[in-house]
């Protein structure tokens, strides 16, 4: 009895182990199968800029890398173009990952960030991303991250913990659909439960090659059920402004050059946002490409009603013309604009200073909060010394007074 239990315990704090450390795709089975391909095609092309898309669904299953034709940089160079976008995935996610895939030294030249503008209606303890994140998905390297954008951090930690536990039960679905995948397709009453197959550069087409008129229908009706709380009384609320922010500031921090891009969306959709929705999500858009100098791309009236399985999600064909469109109007312009990428010239750096280190490979988990908040303080401290400069330097030409 005792001994079987020890095993148990074992066996659990061996596969915690795993799960949080080299082998953490497999807690996180969307996550782990683009992880894996992005690592293939860096091993490829190891010297070349990275181009990464983060986004949502819309862009998980509405851009192709494969349909463009490849940008190049402004010294002749075409990037690695990688669609990274997630299910679910919105502002505080997006951060997320993009802290992630640092943490394994991962380090795109170029990021386009989706901007849903659903999502940018996010509200402390009401509807928010806190509401449909799934814990087993989550790192530990996540929470401090996550922690910071939800209404119950303690929870969550406590919760995540917990998990750990017993984690050949609370990560099952990931394990399985990482272990049995084979299996799983040719069982298609559990596709639903696992997450789609991407392919080489991280599409994921629709699961729908072309749903009937009742299917559109649900799917449609669904999506604005889904939504309706960010329709009712839309804003960019404070939550979303600040995670889009700090993911803006990291980019920034890190050299990588960053665009924003809206993904379209069917006239009924549209149609759902109050009036004045579109008019502040561009001037905010705007504003954020002033402060930063951020590219921002509207693709929001680009396709037809009947390209949408929901009135926001792309079929199959219409993604790939759109992917097309997409790459001519928007990685173009992006990468032309962008200039060189430094980026790759630091991969290449740290592959020859390191040369047990492989590139795209897991690296030791880095303090990447404290070091964004230390650098964060020390602009803010030049930028106090530089204005107690200024103040004695007024003071001086002032003339004395009795």
């Amino acid at each position: 009895m005792a001994s079987g239990l020890a095993t148990f315990v074992a066996i659990q704090l061996a596969l915690t182990f795993v799960l949080d450390g080299p082998g953490a795709a497999l807690g996180d089975a969307e996550f782990g199968e683009k992880l894996s391909r992005l690592r293939a095609r860096l091993e490829e092309t190891p010297d070349g800029p990275l181009l990464l898309l983060l986004g949502s669904s819309r862009s998980a299953n509405g851009v192709s890398p494969y349909r463009m034709a490849p940008p190049s940089t402004s010294d002749g160079r075409k990037p690695l173009v990688f669609n990274f976008a997630m299910t679910g995935h919105g502002p505080v996610q997006e951060l997320i990952l993009l802290r992630r895939l640092l943490r394994r030294g991962i380090r795109p030249d170029y990021v386009l960030v989706e901007i849903h503008p659903a999502l940018l209606h996010q509200e402390l303890g009401g509807y928010s991303e806190e509401t449909w994140i799934q814990l087993d998905r989550l790192e530990r390297g996540d929470l401090s991250t996550l922690c910071r954008y939800v209404a119950r951090p303690g929870r969550w930690q406590c919760d995540w913990w917990h998990a750990c536990l017993v984690p050949a039960h609370s990560r099952r679905v990931h394990i399985l659909s990482r272990l049995v995948r084979p299996w799983i397709e040719f069982h298609f009453h559990l596709r639903q439960a696992f997450p789609p197959t991407t392919d080489a550069l991280g599409w994921s087409s629709f699961p729908l090659e072309q749903p009937t008129v009742e299917q559109r229908r649900r799917a449609t009706e669904h999506a604005r059920r889904e939504y309706s709380p960010a329709f009712k009384r839309f804003h960019v609320t404070a939550l979303a402004d600040r995670a889009i922010r700090e993911l803006l500031d990291v980019c920034r921090d890190e050299g990588i050059v960053t665009g924003l891009f809206l993904m379209p969306e069917g006239g009924d959709f549209r149609g759902w946002y109050p009036p004045a929705a579109h008019g502040e999500v561009g001037a905010y858009l705007a504003a954020l490409r002033d402060e930063y100098g951020a590219s921002v791309f509207d693709a929001t009236t680009w396709c037809d009603d009947d390209d949408f399985a929901d009135g926001h999600h792309l079929l199959r064909e219409p993604a790939e013309r759109f992917s097309e469109r997409f790459g001519r109007d928007v990685m173009r312009p992006f990468v032309a604009a962008a200039g060189h990428a430094p980026a790759a010239v630091a991969r290449r750096e740290r592959s020859h200073t390191n040369p047990r280190r492989k590139l795209g490979g897991p690296s030791r988990p880095t303090n990447e909060e404290g070091s964004f908040l230390r650098k964060k303080h020390a602009r803010c401290a030049a930028t106090s010394v530089q204005k107690t400069k200024r103040q004695r330097s007024e003071k001086k030409r002032l003339p004395n007074t009795p």
